[in-house]
Parts: structure tokens; C-alpha cells; sequence
């Protein structure tokens, strides 16, 4: 049978919007940046943009590369604030091309059913089930909402310079979709491992720094 990764309660205030849950770290840092001077500096002149992703990438020395984004849909432009070690910083505002037919939408915290660790616990043993016997290196993850619904994109990279990945729902936890291949084939654009934000180009967009 397999094991069972708990799911974090996130409730609702009294008008609606996602009430503050200390337990879930994803929620604890929307919030904590949206409280910040340098996010309410930038939202004071970007009033119409919205959450759009969150990513996650845990390096080998235990330190977390954390980006938030905000989509303006009329400007078509992507703001991504970075944190770590205690900073916020906002880095370069991109130019998104993306496809009619493949809109960005806003992500939904109320459908936030697990922290960071809880969403790499369930890929970890998705991978042991599904991928066996292959060592990983790399591993991060994007919350985003795409055309099959809210999900924690997840992406393994394994010894052998392959990628695994995984899409579970937000909420749920539920295995969506889930595939395999060499990185060497991963269409130019969406290999940038570190900074997979800049271009997801299987996303539906790519965009250019301005």
C-alpha cells in the first residue's frame, strides 16, 4: 500500500480569501512578501497583476531558491520576486509571448493542500513507485494553475541526466500526469534548470528580460 502524505487545512476568513496557515510554508511566503516594503513598493504601480506561480529548488547545501510571480495580463509582463537567506529581491521584469489558446492564470490559495515538504515527500515516493533504481540530483517544483487545473509541477533530474516529471493536483494531492525523458531533448528554452521560470516554454509562453 502506499504511504500517505499529510495535507495541510487551508481555510478561509470572512471575506473569502485564504486565512494565513502557519503550518503551510507556500502560503506563510506569499504572505510574508506581500507584507514586504520592496512588494508594496512594486504593487503601487502595478496594481492589475496577479500571483501566478510559486517555485521551489532545494540545493545540496540545504538552502532553498525561492521566486514568487505576478502576471499584468494587460501589459504582458511577469514580475518575479526572489527570496532567500532573508532577502527579497525583485528581479528583471519579462516580456511574456504566450499563445491564445494557452492563458496564464492566477493561482488559487485556497486550493493550497500542501507545504514544500509535504509536495517533495509525495513526488519522492512517486518516484521510488513509478522511476526506480535512478539517483537524483535536482529537484524542484512550480505551483501553477494550467489548463488540467492547479498543480505542483514537480521535475527530478536524475544521475544519468534525465528528467522526471510529475504533476499533482494543488488540493488534492492526486497524480495528474507524469512522464519521463532525456534532458538533451528537452525543447531549447525550458533547460534552464535554475531559473525554469524565465522560460516555460511548455507552459504556453516565452518571454525576454526587458
Amino acid at each position: 500500500m502506499a504511504s500517505k502524505v499529510k495535507r495541510d487545512v487551508v481555510t478561509t476568513d470572512s471575506s473569502g480569501d485564504p486565512a494565513q496557515n502557519e503550518d503551510n510554508g507556500i502560503i506563510k511566503a506569499v504572505r510574508e512578501l506581500e507584507s514586504s516594503k520592496e512588494f508594496k513598493d512594486w504593487r503601487s504601480k502595478s496594481k492589475d497583476a496577479l500571483l501566478v506561480h510559486y517555485f521551489r529548488m532545494d540545493g545540496p547545501d540545504g538552502k532553498s531558491d525561492i521566486q514568487i510571480g505576478y502576471y499584468d495580463s494587460a501589459t504582458q509582463r511577469m514580475c518575479t520576486f526572489a527570496i532567500g537567506e532573508g532577502k527579497i529581491s525583485h528581479m528583471p521584469d519579462l516580456e511574456v509571448f504566450k499563445r491564445e489558446d494557452s492563458p496564464i492564470n492566477p493561482l488559487d490559495l485556497t486550493k493550497v493542500g500542501f507545504d514544500a515538504k509535504s509536495v517533495l515527500d509525495l513526488a519522492s515516493k512517486t518516484q521510488l513507485e513509478k522511476y526506480p533504481g535512478q539517483p537524483i540530483i535536482n529537484r524542484f517544483f512550480v505551483l501553477q494553475n494550467l489548463d488540467l487545473g492547479q498543480v505542483y509541477n514537480v521535475t527530478f533530474v536524475t544521475a544519468a541526466f534525465k528528467i522526471i516529471n510529475m504533476k499533482f493536483d494543488s488540493l488534492s494531492g492526486e497524480l495528474l500526469k507524469h512522464h519521463t525523458d532525456t534532458l538533451f531533448t528537452i525543447e531549447k528554452g525550458a533547460e534552464n534548470l535554475s531559473k525554469p521560470i524565465n522560460k516555460p516554454a511548455k507552459n504556453g509562453f516565452r518571454s525576454k528580460p526587458q
